[in-house]
């Protein structure tokens, strides 16, 4: 029979040969929701070998036979390394006609080595780790075909049609184990998400790189969502709420099984105002043991291992609370007696009702006269005695003093480095009011609240105001320390 004479019409569907090394299309950061979402798109394809039990009570190694469908050469096969067994074919296109012979032959022996035998199919060892395509080729007698049949040459007695299968060899995953299968991690307000890292003991790298690796991931509860990757023997895996479950992936053809837990988490305190030399307490919700306190200015604040903090000079610092890697922090600003009733008192006043034509008397306020009457009750005036100035003229009295000037513009920048102390004043420029320096607005600095860490493990800060909810906008202005 002449391979080359036989006709282009009967290959129309199959081909003589597949690309070698077709590519399975998935994705290796898979979003799972409920008990049953796949990771690769065509890992599902892939029909691992039936085992076949051997006649014997010995120990001997199983084959592992696999049946193609000439129906579905989309279809996609795997098997492991070391396995064997047998191919065979069905549903080929032909199969009423009288069969002559079939030809089994793979795109790469080195991967999986093919032997013909007597029956039709074909004996296999899978050797290495790698994809394949599997030819099987069948040749059909003429004498079985209509004389109108354009499939075969006059000079030909017979014919063929090719199939080609897509086959994955596995590399052997018997000895690929993880080296913990239960974590507790903790979440708190401010996370997105908390990771959990799983590493595998694997002489074979497992990574996301490789698309052959069928990476699928599966929560055991449904109103638990997860996430997941491989990446280098490591599983990350993303949780976003609190609550349990059991994650199971597959990688190759090997399931494995973790438990995850995750609790929320909270501080009692996010800011906190104290005069030098007092103490108070912070504590966490959700969690009472394994609990590491610390400060990040110790000479400003410091902190026990019961939560108790020692306010020890006039600034501020973060007290932190470390969880098994999880952060909560606390802003400390310490003060003087005097900024402390200061602040008191202008919150205080804030609490009426805010009005110009009516702002000294009792109940009533404006900005200006809010920051004059908190500061000349304890005895700062800005050049005024008896009437609250304007907001432009409280900042030309700070301005007069040179230490009383703290920037000319404040930034975010400046709140993160915590340049800024409770009691400072800031002033809102850039009015044509032919006041000084355009200024038609002030409000008093608070201090510091901390809103979660960053990646780099530092402490995330908003601004606190007397009278303004926490991140108020008042950047570009200017800062004064009365």
């Amino acid at each position: 029979m002449r391979l080359d004479k036989f006709k282009k019409v009967n290959m129309k569907k199959r081909g003589m040969a597949l690309l070698l090394g077709v590519s399975l299309c998935m994705s290796m950061f898979v979003d799972v929701q409920g008990s049953n979402v796949s990771a690769a798109k065509h890992a599902s394809k892939l029909k691992k070998a039936e085992v076949v039990d051997a006649d014997s009570d010995e120990e001997v190694k199983e084959d592992k036979d696999i049946v193609f469908d000439a129906s579905n050469e989309d279809g996609e096969y795997a098997v492991s390394v070391n396995d064997s067994g047998s191919f065979s074919v069905i549903n080929y296109e032909n199969s009423d006609k009288a069969v002559e012979s079939i030809k089994w032959s793979a795109s790469d022996e080195n991967i999986v080595k093919v032997e013909d035998s007597d029956d039709f199919k074909a004996n296999y060892t899978a050797l290495s780790p790698g994809r394949v395509n599997i030819y099987v080729d069948v040749t059909y007698s003429r004498n079985d075909v209509s004389e109108q049949d354009d499939t075969y040459n006059d000079d030909d007695s017979s014919y063929l049609d090719r199939y080609t299968f897509s086959l994955c060899v596995y590399p052997d995953m018997s000895g690929v184990e993880l080296t913990s299968t239960s974590q507790i991690k903790y979440i708190t307000k401010y996370d997105y998400n908390t990771e959990f890292t799983f590493n595998l003991k694997s002489d074979i790298l497992l990574d996301e790189d490789n698309p052959d690796v069928g990476f699928e991931v599966n929560s055991s509860n449904k109103s638990m969502s997860v996430s997941a990757s491989l990446k280098d023997n490591v599983v990350s895996i993303w949780a976003y709420k609190a609550g349990q479950t059991k994650v199971t992936f597959k990688i190759y053809d090997k399931e494995f099984e973790v438990s995850i837990k995750v609790i929320k988490i909270s501080i009692n305190k996010n800011t906190l105002l104290i005069i030098k030399g007092r103490t108070a307490n912070v504590k966490l919700k959700g969690v009472s043991k394994g609990i590491k306190w610390s400060s990040n200015r110790k000479k400003i604040a410091s902190v026990n291992s019961k939560g108790k903090i020692k306010a020890k000079r006039i600034g501020t610092a973060v007290i932190i609370a470390n969880v098994n890697g999880t952060k909560l922090g606390c802003a400390v600003s310490v003060v003087s007696p005097k900024v402390y009733n200061v602040i008191k008192k202008g919150r205080s006043i804030a609490k009426g009702t805010y009005s110009q034509p009516r702002r000294m008397q009792r109940g009533y306020y404006d900005c200006s006269s809010l920051v004059w009457r908190a500061y000349s009750k304890y005895g700062t005036y800005f050049g005024a005695r008896s009437y609250a100035p304007v907001a432009a003229d409280i900042c030309r009295w700070c301005w007069s003093s040179k230490s009383k000037r703290i920037s000319s513009g404040l930034k975010d920048s400046q709140i993160q480095n915590m340049k800024l102390r409770a009691g400072d004043l800031i002033f809102k420029t850039g009015a044509k009011n032919g006041r000084y320096k355009g200024i038609y607005h002030v409000e008093m600095f608070a201090g510091y609240s901390c809103i979660g860490f960053n990646s780099k493990g530092k402490p995330n800060l908003t601004a606190v105001w007397v009278n303004r909810s926490q991140g108020y906008y008042a950047y570009g202005s200017l800062v004064a320390r009365p």
